[in-house]
């Protein structure tokens, strides 16, 4: 994105990946459990709710202006940062932080909640655009999900 970077970074002598953040970190963006800004790199927090055993199977990273959002080899999807425009794919609509249905509002890492159209589907690719996501099934079907301006989802709604 173009406030902040992050990049999976493979441990050279003990092999375990982390994700590592910096640049801007309004809305928890760096996935660090604070909203400071700076030029400083932060592993992102994987909390027991969130990536926490899952940093080796993340396989692809997509960031907009103010969220992230991770593929695993596993088939699952997180988020975190920015929820407005269902940014976190999830239920919330507001402008907070990663909220998950319970209404706890997070900084971290949350699964993306695969009741409606990603029900049993395999993703195969993770991809951004200026402030949503979109993802290609193994059978080639595009799902989007965040802001809808110009109809970039391609839907009217």
């Amino acid at each position: 994105s173009n406030r902040h970077m992050i990049a999976l970074a493979k441990h050279q002598t003990f092999g375990n990946q982390k994700l590592i953040a910096t640049g801007r970190n309004d809305y928890g963006t760096l996935g660090v459990s604070s909203t400071d800004t700076n030029t400083y790199l932060y592993a992102v927090d994987v909390n027991p709710h969130g990536l926490t055993g899952k940093m080796d199977l993340i396989t692809q990273i997509a960031a907009v202006d103010y969220g992230t959002a991770v593929l695993t080899s596993d088939n699952e999807l997180y988020a975190w940062g920015y929820c407005g425009y269902r940014l976190c794919g999830n239920y919330s609509d507001s402008d907070s932080r990663a909220v998950d249905p319970s209404g706890n509002s997070q900084y971290w890492p949350q699964r993306i909640w695969v009741e409606g159209a990603l029900k049993d589907v395999v993703i195969t690719k993770l991809r951004s655009y200026y402030r949503g996501f979109m993802a290609i099934s193994n059978d080639n079907k595009l799902f989007g999900w965040g802001r809808n301006e110009y109809r970039a989802l391609g839907t009217t709604a």
